[in-house]
């Protein structure tokens, strides 16, 4: 499977996700280089996912590493995935871990 696969198959599956809202970054020279695959918000916290094919030829740029750190520090979420069970399981540790207040 390929990145793009991968890519295909994870926007599938969060398109199914009721608590999910997520934006599937088209990497272009308009855009600041190295910002996540996916950018999400669940239950009202944000986070993003880089996606790197499963067979491991793709690696984590430093542009893509610091990127995912800022979104750290600001009190994001980020994670690496290689497959859709590590995204599920992103989203199940965010679903767990964010708080939701009602205004």
């Amino acid at each position: 499977m390929t990145e793009n696969d991968l890519r295909d198959k994870v926007s599938k599956w969060l398109k199914k996700q009721p608590d999910v809202w997520f934006l599937k970054v088209a990497g272009n020279r308009f855009q600041r280089p190295g910002v996540p695959d996916f950018l999400l918000c669940v239950r009202g916290g944000f986070g993003g996912i880089e996606l790197k094919a499963p067979s491991g030829r793709g690696k984590v740029t430093e542009l893509q590493k610091l990127e995912l750190d800022r979104i750290q520090r600001m009190g994001g979420n980020s994670y690496i995935c290689k497959d859709l069970r590590c995204v599920t399981a992103a989203i199940e540790d965010m679903r767990n871990t964010i708080v939701v207040t009602k205004k």
